[in-house]
């Protein structure tokens, strides 16, 4: 039979969520529809939490374990007189040195009895005050006895099924457009596997789907195997650039910072492209924030032939590029992009980088660096983000907090390059990465 969850209230519970999480508190609700309980006077891991009340949902919890039960008045005062009792009898007993004569079971039976007629007759008379009529406690009741009989774990047992039972409860109600009525398969994470010879760090997802790094040898063939399939390199240069224009947007403010009614206030912030490919992906990521009524600033070292198409379009938009680090702005930016950094080439000079390096730490405005690669350590520029393309690289040290960048790259590409790959990135174009 299944108790009344109600009839837990004021137990003292500890609940686990996980190693990391154990609260103790006290029972406060218990909201069979919502599937979740409340609970005061609560410590989290040993600490007392400020919050006068914490709701934690069925989902949530792992274990549950009852420490204590409340005490009544009526049950205190059950023990005072029961205390007092037991003390008279024994003192009977040094007196009159009574015994019982009968069998153990003939004793229990009358031990029984004794029980059903005081509740009898405590429900008879609910005003009158507990007591025990005098020829009852001639009978030398055995509290001790009956009391081992009390399994007190059972108990606690049935009433903690309750609590899980009634929480757990099947509830009818109405699905929103967003929400699936069946449950769908468990997912493997594992979907993405490259060969052995280029397995490195793994991180995970928000989702807990694995993201293995590659090799720089690897991805070179991802990108080369693209270009043979279709996606060119300025297909891949103006993806990258979207990503990447999507995410400082996001960390310049998002919609409030880029509503029109704050037109007087537009983010500022500095493009560092270098004569490359990585440039090329800076300078498109320049074009769309100017897009974007962006107060952009485009830092292009050394112009090459290979960024004159993307900086004939970036002259088409309001921003400002410049060549010398000395037109660098003076004040506070909101935001730093740098690609000075490259995976793919060593042709560019990066002693030249050091004046460029110096005015973005002095400035100390956030760096969201694009594919960075090892040797943004070598020049010690402070990146607070860094954004890798397709897949994470092995060689990229930990710069920041690491987001994986959707650049339009098949899966069909993946395999034919031995890598077994689903994508990561469900509705979104740029995710986060955990180690």
């Amino acid at each position: 039979m299944i108790m009344d969850v109600t009839s837990f209230l004021g137990n003292v519970v500890e609940v686990e969520c996980g190693e990391s999480a154990i609260y103790i508190g006290k029972v406060d609700g218990i909201d069979t529809k919502l599937q979740q309980i409340s609970l005061i006077e609560t410590s989290l891991n040993g600490k007392t939490l400020p919050s006068s009340v914490v709701t934690i949902k069925a989902t949530e919890i792992q274990n549950l374990s009852i420490l204590s039960q409340p005490v009544t008045k009526k049950k205190e005062s059950v023990e005072k007189v029961v205390k007092s009792e037991k003390s008279k009898m024994k003192e009977r007993k040094d007196i009159k040195d009574t015994t019982y004569k009968g069998s153990p079971e003939v004793q229990a039976k009358k031990n029984i009895k004794q029980v059903e007629r005081q509740s009898k007759k405590q429900k008879g008379n609910k005003a009158s005050s507990i007591a025990f009529e005098s020829e009852e406690l001639d009978a030398d009741f055995d509290f001790e006895g009956n009391l081992a009989l009390f399994n007190k774990e059972a108990v606690f047992n049935e009433i903690k099924e309750s609590i899980i039972q009634g929480l757990s409860k099947s509830v009818v109600r109405n699905f929103k457009g967003n929400e699936n009525v069946l449950e769908s398969e468990p997912v493997s994470l594992r979907q993405i596997k490259v060969p052995l010879e280029h397995v490195g760090k793994e991180y995970t997802t928000d989702s807990g789907f694995i993201v293995p790094a590659i090799s720089s040898e690897l991805r070179k063939k991802v990108f080369a195997q693209a270009e043979m399939a279709g996606l060119s390199v300025t297909q891949r240069v103006e993806n990258a650039g979207i990503c990447t224009c999507q995410m400082a947007l996001q960390l310049v403010g998002g919609e409030r910072r880029m509503c029109p009614r704050n037109a007087h206030q537009p983010p500022e912030i500095v493009i560092l492209a270098s004569p490359n490919v990585e440039g090329l992906q800076a300078i498109a990521a320049a074009r769309h924030l100017a897009n974007h009524a962006a107060n952009v600033t485009l830092y292009v070292p050394e112009v090459r032939s290979i960024v004159r198409p993307q900086l004939d379009l970036f002259s088409k938009t309001e921003g400002r590029l410049i060549t010398r680090v000395e037109h660098l702005p003076s004040q506070p930016v909101d935001l730093v992009v740098d690609t000075l950094s490259s995976n793919e080439s060593s042709e560019f000079q990066y002693s030249a980088l050091l004046p460029v390096v110096d005015w973005a730490n002095r400035n100390k405005a956030p760096v969201l660096a694009l594919d960075p690669c090892i040797r943004s350590k070598q020049v010690n520029l402070v990146i607070k983000w860094s954004i890798a393309l397709g897949l994470p690289l092995i060689s990229c040290s930990k710069s920041g907090r690491l987001y994986l960048a959707d650049v339009g790259i098949p899966s069909g590409v993946f395999n034919d390059v031995g890598i077994s790959y689903k994508s990561p990135f469900t509705d979104k174009f740029v995710i986060p990465l955990y180690d």
